[in-house]
């Protein structure tokens, strides 16, 4: 099974067009779990002094991703999904 996922792990990757050999991909079971993986993250980035440099997040996020600003050396909020759309098109 594990080498499985490595299967799938790298095939997604690829298709994103990502190097697999320079990132990973994590499944989690729901948009929770998503969301604390994601805060554990940028946590232990900042316990470790190498905090996140861009941080954006819609304004309608979930109240403990907008706390993760703080951890960042930069952030912007997106007010609306017009403006997530704008910022994509760059």
């Amino acid at each position: 099974m594990c080498e499985q996922m490595e299967v799938v792990k790298y095939r997604i990757l690829c298709f994103l067009k990502v190097d697999p050999f320079s990132y990973d991909l994590n499944f989690v079971s729901n948009t929770t779990a998503a969301v604390r993986l994601a805060i554990r993250y940028i946590q232990c980035c900042a316990e470790k002094e190498k905090a996140i440099s861009s941080y954006y997040y819609h304004q309608e996020a979930c109240a403990r991703l907008v706390d993760l600003r703080e951890s960042c050396n930069q952030y912007r909020c997106f007010r609306t999904d017009e403006d997530v759309d704008r910022w994509i098109e760059q």
